[in-house]
């Protein structure tokens, strides 16, 4: 999330877990403060965007 955040514009982070979010918050206090990235609790069926709305996804640690 960190790299995606320096790099882009925004970044919306998506995860159903509270845990995973939170830790995320920490990690990325600076770009979240400076608006840079959005996070989301929420999960890929149902992610609140609307259709097109997005120019990149990346999916990480989906299958185990």
């Amino acid at each position: 999330m960190q790299a995606a955040g320096q790099r882009s514009a925004h970044v919306i982070g998506l995860d159903p877990s509270r845990v995973m979010l939170d830790a995320c918050r920490r990690r990325c206090a600076d770009l979240v403060e400076q608006g840079r990235v959005h996070l989301v609790e929420g999960a890929a069926a149902a992610t609140g965007q609307p259709s097109c709305s997005v120019d990149v996804v990346i999916a990480v640690n989906n299958v185990q």
